[in-house]
């Protein structure tokens, strides 16, 4: 079977350095719109646009308008691609900032009259100490996960974190603080059951596998769709990793456990020959057979929309797009399908 794994979406934008080339002026006001990002390296430009929403800070780490950014200036921009190949911008930074990326060891105390807390530096960055306290204020945009603007006290220990800043007397003076939401992305190789759960192991990248203790009630989800079923995913590894994104429970820190689980769905299309109405099964022209899961998704193109159906709807010469997991050898069936999206018929 030709089936193919559906990659997650990059989930949380990036930060991109560069020189403002030239202003946007899309409206004709006057008023600045967005700018042209010169990256450097050869990279080319990038149109940068600004949203309502936008956050920009200048040099000295307040909050400054459009009308202060400026033609030359050095920037670091936050934000998402856009499908015309623009980016809309969330944060803006401008100056020569610093981007430091580490291991939170504490809460933010105030010291001397400032509020800081400790980050243990990865190494390898521009800054060859082992860790370094950061320095907030109110002002201090904290991010947690892709853009959801929480308070200080949402730093806390153990937490990765990106810090944009400047260095002043030793102390990073934080201007933005992008706290990631605590996630393990792999291979889902075994489930193990255990008194009141069962333990994922999970394969990532060339490290040792890592267990992940998932408590009995929380669901396991297909990403982007519904839930699947656990024993279904228990005898699926069993044949074949699956990849999983695990998003951590941050206080039970005595081990991993999942708060909730996501598996990346396969990708498999072929035309329908024959339909089982007695059973949710589907044979398909090269012979293939597909069980259509409890509470599928099954969407019917119908004068350029997607309409819900039935199984009973799908006859044969339909042709499906249909996500889910290939079976494992020996289960009489090739595809568990939990989405079927069924072209237009002619």
């Amino acid at each position: 079977m030709d089936i193919d794994t559906i990659k997650g979406p990059q989930r949380c934008p990036r930060i991109l350095k560069g020189t403002i080339d030239s202003l946007i002026d899309e409206n004709g006001d006057d008023g600045t719109d967005g700018f042209v990002l010169a990256l450097g390296g050869q990279r080319g430009d990038l149109k940068v646009y600004l949203t309502d929403d936008t956050v920009i800070f200048d040099e000295n780490g307040a909050f400054v308008g459009p009308e202060a950014l400026e033609p030359g200036q050095q920037v670091k921009v936050r934000g998402r691609l856009q499908p015309d190949g623009s980016l809309q911008a969330s944060v803006v930074v401008i100056g020569g900032s610093l981007v430091l990326k580490g291991t939170v060891t504490g809460t933010v105390e105030p010291d001397s009259g400032r509020d800081q807390f400790p980050l243990d530096l990865d190494p390898g960055q521009a800054v060859v100490d082992d860790s370094i306290d950061v320095v907030v204020t109110a002002d201090t945009l904290v991010l947690l996960g892709c853009d959801k603007i929480v308070g200080l006290d949402a730093i806390g220990p153990g937490m990765r974190a990106r810090v944009v800043g400047k260095i002043s007397e030793g102390d990073l003076l934080a201007v933005v603080v992008l706290l990631e939401a605590e996630q393990i992305i792999g291979d889902l190789t075994a489930i193990s059951p255990t008194t009141g759960g069962s333990y994922l192991t999970v394969k990532t990248g060339d490290s040792n596998p890592v267990e992940v203790f998932l408590p009995a009630g929380v669901a396991v989800f297909l990403e982007g769709d519904g839930q699947v079923d656990l024993d279904l995913l228990t005898e699926l590894v069993e044949c074949k990793p699956r990849e999983v994104r695990i998003m951590l429970d941050s206080e039970r820190t005595l081990n991993l456990t999942a708060k909730d689980v996501h598996v990346q769905p396969e990708k498999f299309v072929g035309e329908v020959s024959w339909t089982d109405n007695g059973e949710p099964v589907l044979t398909l022209i090269g012979g293939e057979t597909v069980r259509v899961q409890p509470g599928a998704t099954i969407l019917a193109d119908q004068e350029d929309s997607d309409t819900p159906v039935s199984f009973e709807y799908i006859q044969p010469g339909d042709n499906l797009t249909l996500f889910g997991f290939e079976a494992c050898e020996g289960d009489g069936i090739d595809f568990y399908a939990f989405i079927v999206l069924i072209a237009e018929r002619q």
